[in-house]
């Protein structure tokens, strides 16, 4: 599995702006081939930051062996809205994001059905609930390769 770190100047924002993705390792997957491969983003609570998925969880070791590109935005605390102060954060993630990842990634899926997001709040959660969360979450991983 692949970790890039991707900066590009964003539109939406008029900023340079940072995304990390996991692109699947072809020698672990099923169909390497795979010409539309599933997209999940996962969104950073308060504070947070593109980082913060990599450093306070596991998915990297979770995902290692699916054929699915993962997504780590960065809104610092945008709560992920359009602002009236000019800050178009949804914009930026929802439709400027996936045109932009294209560009790189020919063949991540622009279906509906094949786009998730997930968000966490670390700082509402008690020490460690997180990764019963994370837990539940890897199921739903593995109901999508079904």
């Amino acid at each position: 599995m692949a970790v890039m770190k991707i900066e590009y100047y964003s539109e939406a924002l008029e900023m340079e702006w940072g995304v990390n993705v996991l692109y699947p390792d072809a020698a672990r997957v099923d169909k390497p081939d795979d010409k539309d491969i599933p997209v999940l983003y996962l969104l950073h609570g308060m504070n947070g930051n593109h980082n913060s998925w990599l450093k306070r969880s596991n998915i990297e070791r979770l995902v290692r062996s699916t054929n699915l590109i993962v997504v780590m935005p960065n809104t610092s605390n945008g709560w992920y809205t359009d602002t009236q102060y000019g800050f178009n954060y949804y914009e930026a993630i929802a439709e400027e994001l996936p045109r932009v990842l294209k560009r790189f990634f020919s063949n991540m899926s622009d279906k509906r059905e094949k786009n998730l997001s997930q968000a966490f709040l670390w700082a509402d959660m008690e020490p460690l609930s997180w990764l019963s969360s994370l837990t539940a979450f890897h199921t739903q991983l593995v109901f999508l390769e079904l």
